[in-house]
């Protein structure tokens, strides 16, 4: 049983939650996120990492899975999964980061295309931003992303070796 401490707390191990596959499943989850009451949201890298499956352009590589896990095994709900594998607006290529903002907001990192997209819960793309380049608000392979206590995004912008400041609209604020 897998046991963590924190801070005069004790967390055990309850159950897992998914499966290789569509629904409740996933393929290569790399990063999750907590929402408000039991929403958790999944980011997939998408079955080209495993070498036995074909590359699949067919939109159901790299995605993020929706759902709520309930207290016991089996409670579990997928309550909605968005994203397409490609390079036009509002579609992922090599997911990295996620995160979720007080207006329930989904902000992925690409690291391919260099770029932040924002989506609502529906799937819906509400912007996007970056594009390579060192310069402010320019990336080189973006990885992860957190929101702080004000709505603005924090973004680990890896090979640039910093982190940049952005409000929740995608503006450039500082590094």
């Amino acid at each position: 049983m897998l046991t963590q401490i924190v801070a005069g707390r004790v967390y055990d191990f309850s159950h897992v939650v998914g499966r290789w596959g569509e629904g409740l499943g996933f393929n290569n989850p790399v990063k999750a996120v907590l929402g408000e009451g039991d929403l958790v949201c999944v980011l997939n890298r998408g079955y080209e990492v495993v070498p036995i499956v074909p590359w699949n352009r067919s939109g159901k590589s790299a995605r993020v899975n929706m759902l709520t896990i309930g207290k016991v095994p089996g409670d579990e709900e997928i309550v909605g999964e968005f994203g397409k594998y490609g390079d036009s607006p509002g579609q992922l290529i090599w997911p990295a980061g996620i995160a979720l903002n007080n207006r329930r907001n989904v902000h992925v990192t690409d690291e391919w295309m260099n770029q932040v997209s924002t989506f609502d819960l529906e799937g819906n793309l509400l912007g996007l931003w970056g594009a390579p380049g060192e310069g402010d608000g320019q990336f080189n392979r973006p990885s992860g992303i957190a929101v702080d206590g004000e709505d603005n995004l924090n973004v680990v912008d890896s090979f640039n070796n910093r982190v940049q400041k952005f409000s929740g609209e995608g503006k450039y604020l500082s590094q």
